[in-house]
């Protein structure tokens, strides 16, 4: 996540058009074969919501704690790399 966010950084400072081209298809697709959907310890949520800041359907908040909705979740492991509490378990990095 933090790569990406430099290399977009960068591209927008540039002066000139650019594109960023990135390795994997978009799990949106069909085709794509996800990864099980993470769970959350509902102990080491914390509630603070920066697993929010990605916009992923799959998050949601229940007694200000995250859930994951397993039916959407692609598995991709973002809110892993975005809570600093380690509240998320699973997925691509299971």
């Amino acid at each position: 996540m933090a790569a990406t966010e430099a290399a977009i950084r960068e591209e927008l400072a540039a002066d000139a058009p650019s594109v960023i081209i990135v390795r994997r298809p978009c799990a949106l697709l069909k085709y794509v074969k996800h990864n099980p959907p993470l769970s959350i310890d509902a102990d080491k949520c914390k509630g603070c919501r920066s697993c929010m800041k990605i916009g992923c359907p799959a998050i949601r908040f229940v007694d200000k704690k995250a859930s994951i909705d397993p039916t959407i979740c692609v598995g991709c492991g973002l809110c892993e790399q975005m809570c600093k509490f380690s509240a998320f378990k699973g997925g691509a990095n299971a």
